[in-house]
Formats: structure tokens, C-alpha cells, sequence
């Protein structure tokens, strides 16, 4: 099964995988959830005092806070994530015997569909051009659901065709230019999650969403990755 799996993310880049401790992940999620809840509040209130919640706070079109910022959300993260199928395919994918995770790369997000600044946020991109790395996997986890009545992403199968690539930058400004390429929105229901490497365009969608989409984006790296900036640590 990893070997068909393999061969899919070496292809497109990009997978959609199902293994996720629904314990863990409930837990997890309560905990992020009012965490979000209390900064949102503090946002109306303009309260800068919680630290932890500043993230949020000063940029509420980014929606995200910090992997530590609550004492137990990093540990708990890590209990989620290294169970997961991805982590035994990342290893073959990369020859590294060992993962590591940034834990400044890697955040807690809300997504409100009827908050404009958050709806216009994430534009057409690949993690590629912020991170100056070869070698990464975004692993988002939802602790409500991506696609459908959540925001989404559309995913980009990865293409080293530099006609390809110029064409799935056009989609940003030519909205009809959608129908010319191949693309994925996929529905990610809870226990579910997606993963996708630096090289692979997406961007977030918004259509006919109602309910506000919560997750966790954790990137992982291989073992012999260094850069100070990403505060790296193996899991």
C-alpha cells in the first residue's frame, strides 16, 4: 500500500490519506477551537495581553496561532501527527530514517467563509517560495472538515512542464483558464487529511462555504534539513 502511495505522491505531489487517532484529534481540536474562540474575543476587545494569542490577534486575515500556543498544543500535535501513514512514506520519499517538524512553519488555522480579510488572504502559491527548501510536506489536518460547506483548497497536481506551471499561474487573473488545467478540490472530511509538497500550487476556496474551517498545518522536513529560521526538531 505505502509503495502505491509512494508513487503517487512522486507523481502529483500531493495526497489524500486517512489514518488520523480521532481521540487525539478531538481532544486536540476542543482545545484549538477555544483557544481561537478567546482570541477572537480579545480581537473585539483589542486586548493585546495574551501573548500566545497575538498571532491571531495582530493578523486576523492570516487565522492562525502558534503550534505551541497553548502548554499542552505542541505536544499533542506531535502525538497526532506521528502516527500517520505520511510519516513512514516521507522517509522512503526523502531516504531519511528520521523526520523532522518546524515548529515555526507550522500553525493552527481559522478560516471564516463571511471574514473578508481571511477569504482574501491566501492567493495562488506554492510553499516552495517562502521556505527556500527542496524538500517539504505540508500535512493539514482538519479538526472540522475541508471542502464542501468548509473552505477548501485546490490543489494543483505537481508538474515540472514550465508551460504547465505558467498556465496554472494564469488561473489567478483568467478564471476560465480552470477549464484548461487539471486541478483537485478535495472534500476532507474529519479523520482525514491532505499532504503536499513544496512544488504543488493551491490556494484556498471559498465558494458557497457556511461553516468556519479549523486545522492544523504541520510541516515536516527530512532529517537532514538545517535552518535555524525553521526551528527544527525531530518528531
Amino acid at each position: 500500500m505505502i509503495e502505491n502511495k509512494l508513487i503517487n505522491l512522486k507523481k502529483k505531489g500531493f495526497l489524500k490519506l486517512d489514518n488520523v487517532d480521532l481521540d487525539v484529534l478531538n481532544l486536540l481540536g476542543k482545545k484549538i477551537k477555544l483557544a481561537f474562540d478567546r482570541a477572537l474575543k480579545l480581537v473585539n476587545e483589542q486586548d493585546l495581553t495574551n501573548e500566545k494569542l497575538n498571532h491571531f490577534i495582530k493578523r486576523v486575515d492570516r487565522g492562525s496561532l502558534d503550534l505551541n500556543c497553548l502548554s499542552d498544543s505542541e505536544n499533542l500535535s506531535l502525538d497526532l501527527i506521528k502516527n500517520l501513514e505520511i510519516i513512514e512514506i516521507a522517509k522512503e520519499y526523502w531516504n531519511s530514517k528520521k523526520i523532522k517538524y518546524s515548529r515555526s512553519h507550522s500553525k493552527f488555522r481559522h478560516v471564516d467563509p463571511l471574514n473578508n480579510k481571511q477569504t482574501k488572504y491566501s492567493p495562488l502559491h506554492y510553499d516552495g517560495t517562502f521556505l527556500n527548501h527542496n524538500n517539504s510536506i505540508n500535512i493539514c489536518i482538519p479538526f472540522t472538515g475541508y471542502g464542501g460547506d468548509y473552505p477548501g483548497l485546490q490543489i494543483f497536481p505537481e508538474s515540472k512542464n514550465f508551460f504547465k506551471k505558467k498556465i496554472i499561474q494564469k488561473t489567478q487573473r483568467f478564471s476560465f483558464v480552470n477549464y484548461f488545467v487539471n486541478s483537485f478540490n478535495p472534500i476532507v472530511e474529519k479523520g482525514s487529511y491532505i499532504c503536499f509538497n513544496q512544488n504543488v500550487y493551491h490556494r484556498r476556496t471559498i465558494q458557497n462555504c457556511k461553516k468556519t474551517r479549523v486545522n492544523l498545518e504541520f510541516r515536516i522536513f527530512p532529517e537532514y534539513t538545517n535552518d535555524k529560521n525553521l526551528d527544527l526538531d525531530f518528531i
